[in-house]
């Protein structure tokens, strides 16, 4: 971005959302966290999968919530057949 003179932003969005906004004045000191995420399968995200597409947002409200530097993030993600022709993408992070 700096060769070409552009700004260069990054769009973690749900950090802003009103009920993380609540949550976040709430939790305090969390040990353990496990966050899943359900989605459709979409096939023009499927060279990157659920966890980079969506999930990101979901462990930048975790990284919000911890407010400090975290240990280890472990994150699966899958494709799953939920009826001839429908798929599902499900992600799993703790």
């Amino acid at each position: 971005s700096q060769e070409k003179g552009l700004v260069l932003q990054v769009g973690h969005i749900e950090r802003f959302n009103p009920a993380v906004l609540e949550a976040v004045k709430h939790i305090r000191d969390p040990r353990f966290i496990t966050v899943e995420r359900l989605g459709p399968y979409d096939p023009r995200m499927s060279h990157i999968g659920v966890v980079l597409d969506l999930m990101i947002h979901d462990l930048d409200i975790l990284l919000t919530l911890v407010g400090s530097e975290v240990e280890s993030i472990e994150a699966i993600g899958a494709h799953i057949l939920v009826r001839a022709g429908r798929h599902r993408q499900r992600a799993r992070a703790y």
